[in-house]
């Protein structure tokens, strides 16, 4: 019995530490990001779809995931069948990077989560439970410097109202979601809040080496094994460290296999890569010829 309640002990001095080493610290934290996932009842889903799904049809599972990564880049699906409002065989499930979020909306949400996590008094890894047949789960994780609050809200019925603190970290995120999501949010009760100045919807951040705002843009996506060379590696930290103009996709690609990603990017920095590839060139060209 002794050792049980030794056991018992450690492990909550454990769940403590681990509770203390979670670092809520004022916005901007050193490493972050935010997940939501929402778990959507059958109701729920019938309710989207206005029929009930037969066994003859595709359904994709009930869940719709959205992340936030600290550089402000949210990452979720375009086409889902809540989205959609349909059943398709042709629905993409991969996510993507659908939107950035501008500076101030960064703050306010990372705020935010930290206030709705903080006040569910929870610190653990990741937990959610099973949606029941009538309501929506949602899961709410903030990872900070590599541990995570996560707090899970269950049977959520909109016309009751979302959580305290919820309903306004949802309506930053609205704001900056494309239009497709905006049913999605309306079930939610979740206020559409007006749109930023052009000056504060533009800001994304800036660029050190050229004192540049960074632009939204694309980068074309590079599959297979790719081993850069340092004079290379050097050249992009120094020289253009915010150019974003290509990104490794892994090894393995498919023939429908995406062909470029949004990306933040500095002007300046894509310049200077285009000049510094075009200068090694002409001189490995001379290289070969003496």
């Amino acid at each position: 019995m002794r050792i049980l309640y030794i056991i018992a002990l450690l492990l909550s001095l454990a769940f403590q530490a681990a509770k203390a080493e979670v670092n809520v610290s004022p916005y901007p934290s050193q490493r972050w990001r935010l997940s939501v996932d929402f778990h959507f009842s059958p109701k729920v889903v019938v309710t989207f779809l206005n029929k009930t799904p037969s066994k003859d049809d595709f359904v994709v599972p009930q869940m719709l995931h959205l992340l936030i990564s600290e550089d402000g880049a949210i990452i979720g699906p375009r086409k889902y069948m809540v989205l959609m409002r349909k059943l398709s065989k042709h629905i993409e499930l991969g996510s993507g990077t659908i939107s950035y979020l501008p500076l101030v909306d960064r703050g306010a949400i990372y705020s935010n989560a930290c206030a709705v996590l903080e006040s569910s008094r929870y610190a653990n890894s990741f937990s959610h439970t099973n949606p029941d047949e009538s309501g929506t789960d949602i899961t709410i994780d903030l990872q900070i410097n590599g541990r995570t609050l996560s707090a899970t809200y269950a049977n959520i019925q909109p016309d009751n109202g979302l959580p305290a603190g919820v309903s306004a970290l949802f309506a930053l995120l609205r704001r900056n979601l494309p239009v497709c999501y905006g049913g999605l949010f309306d079930y939610l009760n979740v206020a559409k809040l007006p749109k930023l100045n052009a000056d504060e919807a533009n800001e994304f951040g800036y660029c050190p080496r050229h004192q540049e705002r960074l632009r939204i843009g694309t980068a074309s996506i590079v599959y297979g094994l790719i081993y850069p060379q340092k004079i290379f590696i050097d050249a992009q930290e120094t020289l253009y460290p915010n150019a974003n103009s290509c990104f490794e996709g892994g090894c393995c690609s498919e023939p429908d296999s995406p062909k470029t990603k949004k990306v933040l990017y500095c002007s300046s920095c894509r310049k200077a890569q285009a000049e510094w590839n075009s200068n090694y060139v002409k001189s490995s060209k001379q290289s070969k010829t003496r």
